[in-house]
């Protein structure tokens, strides 16, 4: 499902090049495979001009240990646009509001 998430995303960005945030709900996630990981790790790199349109992404994790595997992917992958984890959907939207009414002023 992530991966097909993640295709349906990139459909979408080529469509539609207006600039958006992501606030990604993954409180029933399982955990992501390796290849889950790696799939997410090679997208953030080779986003390129999508950075043009991403003002950034919140990732919600009720597991401790998966925030510490993404925090640990964003360390590696270093994207170009703001990317946090979060424990609670709330801090993940105040923070992709804060962010959208920042880059509108």
């Amino acid at each position: 499902e992530h991966l097909r998430f993640l295709d349906a995303l990139d459909a979408r960005i080529h469509q539609d090049p207006r600039p958006y945030w992501l606030v990604m709900d993954l409180h029933e996630s399982a955990g992501l495979s390796p290849k889950q990981r790696r799939r997410q790790a090679d997208r953030i790199r080779a986003m390129g001009d999508e950075r043009m349109v991403c003002g950034g992404v919140a990732l919600v994790f009720d597991s401790a240990v998966l925030r510490g595997v993404m925090t640990a992917i964003l360390w590696v992958s270093h994207p170009e646009y703001p990317v946090k984890v979060f424990a609670s959907l709330e801090a993940a939207s105040i923070w992709a509001a804060h962010c959208m009414q920042r880059s509108a002023a």
